[in-house]
């Protein structure tokens, strides 16, 4: 187990435990794990979003079970389900993604993109993966865990590193500019995982998740989800609800005035002495 600053643990706990304080909720259609944690962000320091003025998000403050990914000291994290879509023959799925952390050397975390699909929930493809590494170490894909993208998966730019600058708020949490030993922290920037998968419905499925211990913070932020030209799985907040127009509440108590003066004229006159 590492020994980090006990402050610094503090205010990631505290930050994480507010995060509903600073995203929106994850829009309908899509599906968090019952203990993980996401959302949507606005633009923030270092990190905007690549379509409408929101991108999504999980971190590893979550606590749902990452063993099924197969990664060796897989702890817990975020699992995040898009809503289904449909694929056309011929047609090309993209995706943005950025990897973020305070994390890294020997603590692993890790971020894994799968395409899955919708009938029978299993992987089809792997189109993305990260993790911390070592100082100053290739983080996209990973080298190591969770290993290499699948064949016929291209990633634009082809590679990436942490950029080591500051990178936040996400879910309340700032990220960079170096990880808990001083190596470049932050956030990767944004990558574009392409695939043709062939005609199909499918999902995607997001993971984020720490290595061998939970102290230390990383994120997934995605956005620009899209088939051909066509967007899916919108990542904007759902409209505000409209207030009642003032003339209908005016109507309201208007209506109940009526009510009370027609009970007073119908009221029995008391008994006369």
């Amino acid at each position: 187990m590492r020994r980090i600053h006990v402050g610094l643990m503090v205010l990631w706990a505290a930050l994480a435990s507010g995060a509903g304080l600073f995203a929106d909720a994850i829009p309908a259609g899509w599906t968090l794990s019952p203990s993980g944690v996401g959302g949507l962000s606005a633009a923030a320091a270092n990190i905007v979003p690549t379509e409408g003025s929101y991108f999504g998000f999980i971190d590893t403050t979550g606590t749902s079970d990452t063993s099924f990914t197969g990664v060796i000291g897989a702890v817990s994290g975020s699992v995040l389900l898009s809503p289904t879509f449909v694929v056309g023959a011929g047609q090309t799925l993209r995706v943005d993604l950025n990897f973020l952390t305070n994390d890294g050397e020997e603590f692993q975390d890790f971020a894994l993109v799968q395409l899955l699909s919708a009938g029978t929930g299993l992987p089809v493809a792997t189109l993305y993966t990260a993790n911390t590494g070592g100082a100053g170490a290739q983080a996209v894909p990973a080298s190591g865990g969770p290993g290499p993208v699948s064949a016929g998966a291209a990633l634009s730019p082809a590679s990436a590193v942490f950029d080591g600058n500051f990178t936040g708020l996400v879910g309340g949490i700032p990220y960079g500019p170096t990880t808990w030993l001083g190596a470049p922290g932050g956030a990767t920037g944004w990558v574009t995982s392409s695939f043709a998968p062939g005609s199909g419905t499918y999902q995607l499925r997001f993971v984020v998740s720490d290595v061998s211990d939970v102290g230390v913070p990383s994120a997934l932020a995605m956005d620009n989800l899209r088939v051909g030209d066509n967007l899916i799985g919108s990542l904007e907040p759902a409209p505000a609800a409209e207030a009642p127009e003032p003339a209908a509440g005016l109507l309201v108590l208007g209506g109940l005035g009526l009510l009370r003066a027609a009970r007073g004229k119908t009221r029995r006159p008391g008994p006369t002495r």
